[in-house]
């Protein structure tokens, strides 16, 4: 059963709770899986961490959630109670599974137009979907000025 949650003493990120794409739905979640553990004192159970997030979800993922909270409280099926399961469920419902790939292809068309700090800015946002080796996305990064 879940206890009560200690009063917050911060109110909580203030987010675009609607989840308009997998980027932003996964960024959403970063921000307030960040969140709770910056306030992990607020809570006395994960459990309590996950049903809290879960109930900060809105539009198609409060939808998504509410029969999650519904479980939890419940103590019915095999609903995420960690950080960890629920953080998997997320993505498993809301992340893009071709995101890795439109990465690849985004990095690979890249080339510097602009100042290089926002050449350099726009690879380091595509490296951080990516899962390359050093060695590549330095030979990725100079073939963007040498044109090959």
């Amino acid at each position: 059963m879940l206890g009560p949650v200690k009063d917050p003493r911060w109110t909580s990120p203030t987010l675009t709770r609607e989840i308009p794409g997998a980027a932003k739905a996964t960024q959403w979640l970063d921000q307030m899986m960040l969140w709770v553990a910056l306030h992990r004192d607020q809570f006395d159970k994960e459990e309590q961490m996950v049903v809290w997030i879960l109930y900060h979800m809105t539009d198609k993922a409060a939808n998504w959630a509410l029969p999650l909270i519904g479980a939890i409280i419940k103590g019915e099926g095999n609903p995420p109670t960690t950080i960890q399961a629920l953080t998997a469920k997320f993505k498993e419902a809301f992340a893009d599974p071709d995101a890795k790939r439109a990465a690849a292809r985004k990095i690979a068309a890249l080339t510097q137009t602009t100042t290089t700090s926002e050449y350099v800015t726009e690879f380091r946002n595509l490296m951080a979907e990516l899962d390359w080796n050093t060695e590549a996305y330095i030979a990725q990064f100079i073939a963007a000025f040498t044109g090959r």
